[in-house]
C-alpha cells in the first residue's frame, strides 16, 4: 500500500525486480565457469575448458556457459509451466548443501572434530528443512497445487543422471590412460 503512494519507492522496487535477474545471472556465470574450470583441472571435463585467453579469462568455459544458458532460455518459449520449472531447480542447491552437511558430519566423525560434527548436524537439519520447503511449497516451482512439476523433476533428475554418466565415462577414459581420478579428491590442493 505504501509503495503506491510514493513514486520513488515504486521506481526503486520496479528497477530492483528487473535488476535482480541480471545480478543472479552474473553470479551464475561466475560460479558456473569456476565449476567447469575446476572440473577441467581435475580431468573430469576436457582440458580445453581450463585454458585461458591472453587476458586471463576462461573463454571456453564461458562459451559452454553461454551455450547452455541460451538453450535454457528457449524453455520459457514453450509454456509458462516450463518457465516456472526453471525456478523449481532451486531444490538442487538445497540438496547440494545437504550433501555438504552430511559430509561435514562424516568428516567430523573421522577426524574426531566435535565442532565439525556439530556444524554438520546443524547444516544437515537446516537443509533438510529447506529441501522439504523447496519440494512442497508451490512458490518455489518444484511442486504445484496439482502435484510435482514434471518439467522441473525431469531437469533435476537429468542433472543428477548426467553427472553420474559424465563422471563414470570420464573415470573410465582416464583409467585407460593410467590416471585414477579418485586420487584427485584424496587431499585438498594447495592455495
Amino acid at each position: 500500500m505504501l509503495s503506491t503512494l510514493n513514486p520513488i519507492i515504486e521506481w526503486i522496487l520496479g528497477l530492483g525486480l528487473i535488476l535482480w535477474n541480471y545480478f543472479v545471472l552474473s553470479y551464475g556465470v561466475l560460479v558456473f565457469s569456476r565449476y567447469v574450470f575446476a572440473l577441467s583441472f581435475d580431468r573430469v571435463f576436457p582440458e580445453k575448458l581450463s585454458q585461458l585467453n591472453a587476458h586471463g579469462s576462461p573463454v571456453y568455459a564461458h562459451l559452454l556457459d553461454i551455450t547452455l544458458t541460451l538453450l535454457f532460455l528457449l524453455i520459457p518459449v514453450f509454456s509458462i509451466d516450463a518457465a516456472i520449472s526453471l525456478y523449481g531447480a532451486s531444490i538442487v542447491g538445497m540438496l547440494y548443501f545437504l550433501a555438504v552437511g552430511i559430509s561435514a558430519i562424516i568428516f567430523g566423525q573421522k577426524t574426531k572434530s566435535r565442532l565439525m560434527k556439530i556444524a554438520g548436524i546443524l547444516t544437515t537439519i537446516y537443509f533438510v528443512y529447506l529441501t522439504y520447503e523447496a519440494a512442497t511449497n508451490p512458490l518455489f516451482g518444484f511442486s504445484t497445487t496439482s502435484g510435482v512439476n514434471i518439467i522441473t523433476l525431469s531437469f533435476v533428475l537429468g542433472s543428477f543422471v548426467s553427472g553420474i554418466i559424465i563422471w563414470s565415462v570420464t573415470k573410465y577414459m582416464n583409467l585407460k590412460k593410467g590416471i585414477d581420478l579418485s586420487l584427485t579428491f584424496k587431499e585438498i590442493p594447495p592455495e
